[in-house]
């Protein structure tokens, strides 16, 4: 009964942690996974192809294992006013995309795979691509109001020089989600206070665990602390549309902010603890003489001379005196003293000895190929002492190779005899 209650017990414990760990292992991060941000995110440079000058950048981030970009239309198309300012003409414009580890090896665009004006979304093939994690993304059911976000991306500062390293460096904003909103023919957007300033459109948006949530669009030009990002369902369709992979983390999580989960969990994680202690550090209990009953071991060995009988295979009915020195039971002459010629037999399979301390015989497994059993069929671990008291067995490989201990001439006091009279 004790073994019983504790597996049960510790199978308990093991469901509640792996319910913590499944749900949202990410819970007991102190702080977001930012290089790993930072890997996804890419910069956009758009540069007059005829003087090599640049015109405007922006952000982006991989997806599709490297080989494509997410950004913002108008960071791939510039305005009328930026072509103007740059003196060139819209065919003169060539996008290339830059990662902090790729300053002088940018990748061109291949072709543009998806492009909408109303979402204001571009999906981008790169002609080269870009060693980097899996992404992740987060739906917004996933996402509440004051959830801390993270805002990555190439914000405009000092000269547009592409072979300046501290440029190409994702620059990171934080805050929260202000709220959800629809906008703009119901495009689904994010309101949040993180900095998003010229620079960091198409860049992503993460939420604490390092997911995606958004892509960054616009500041507002009502005031500060207003930006806007649209949210990853408005992007998800186009992306399984054109077969590119992704993977969305697996729901809400914010059941594991509720108050309630978390007593719940205590009191469990507690249950289970008090049952571990209980079943544990008691043995089971027996009856003495006067009818109380106490804890005590399991029945204590008889006086005696112990001996191992051999109940099948060559050696059937042999018995052998079992002394302080281990009988080690084995197919080799070079390691073992008891020599069992089955091929299925390990060299050195087991040992077997008397614990004149503990009064009891005692069996290891020596790490052998085919195990070492109990007659019950349980496993004898690797390396472990396993007592055995009178009566009780083991087998090698399987029962045709069996023994029994036994104590010849057995001498029981009154507490032995009880027993083993039960």
């Amino acid at each position: 009964m004790k073994h019983k209650f504790s597996q049960y017990s510790v199978a308990f414990l093991v469901c509640v942690l792996t319910l913590i760990w499944c749900g949202h292992k990410e819970v007991f991060a102190s702080s977001p996974p930012i290089e790993n941000m930072k890997k996804s995110c890419v910069k956009i440079l758009l540069y007059n192809a005829r003087n090599k000058k640049p015109i405007s950048v922006g952000s982006g981030f991989l997806v599709g294992q490297g080989n494509y970009v997410v950004t913002n239309v108008h960071v791939i198309y510039s305005s009328d006013e930026d072509l103007q300012r740059a003196d060139c003409r819209r065919q003169d414009v060539v996008p290339l995309i830059y990662r902090n580890d790729r300053v002088k090896n940018p990748s061109e665009i291949e072709e543009v795979s998806f492009l909408s004006n109303e979402k204001d979304l571009a999906i981008l093939k790169l002609k080269d691509k870009f060693d980097c994690p899996s992404v992740t993304f987060a739906k917004s059911k996933s996402v509440k109001e004051t959830d801390q976000v993270y805002a990555i991306g190439f914000p405009l500062a000092g000269e547009l020089d592409p072979q300046e390293v501290l440029i190409i460096i994702p620059k990171v904003t934080g805050g929260v989600v202000s709220a959800k909103s629809m906008l703009r023919s119901n495009i689904a957007m994010y309101q949040t206070d993180a900095a998003i300033n010229g620079g960091n459109s198409g860049g992503p948006l993460f939420n604490q665990q390092g997911n995606i949530i958004g892509i960054n669009q616009l500041k507002s030009n009502l005031g500060p602390g207003i930006g806007w990002a649209i949210q990853v369902e408005e992007l998800l369709p186009e992306l399984e549309k054109l077969g590119i992979p992704f993977k969305v983390y697996p729901g809400d999580t914010s059941y594991l902010n509720s108050k309630i989960f978390w007593g719940i969990l205590l009191v469990c994680l507690a249950g289970s603890l008090a049952m571990l202690f209980f079943f544990f550090s008691k043995p089971p209990k027996t009856k003495t003489g006067e009818g109380e009953e106490r804890w005590s071991p399991l029945p204590p060995q008889p006086s005696g001379k112990p001996i191992l009988l051999c109940t099948s295979g060559e050696h059937k009915n042999a018995k052998i005196d079992i002394g302080q020195k281990p009988i080690v039971l084995g197919r080799s002459l070079s390691f073992s003293n008891l020599i069992l010629a089955s091929p299925d037999i390990s060299k050195k399979h087991c040992s077997v000895w008397f614990d004149r301390t503990d009064n009891v015989v005692k069996i290891k497994d020596e790490n052998s190929l085919n195990k070492t059993f109990l007659s019950n069929g349980t496993r004898i671990a690797p390396n472990q002492a396993v007592s055995l008291r009178h009566g009780e067995g083991f087998y090698l490989v399987d029962p045709s190779n069996a023994f029994q201990i036994i104590v010849e001439n057995p001498v029981y006091d009154d507490k032995t005899r009880k027993a083993y009279a039960r």
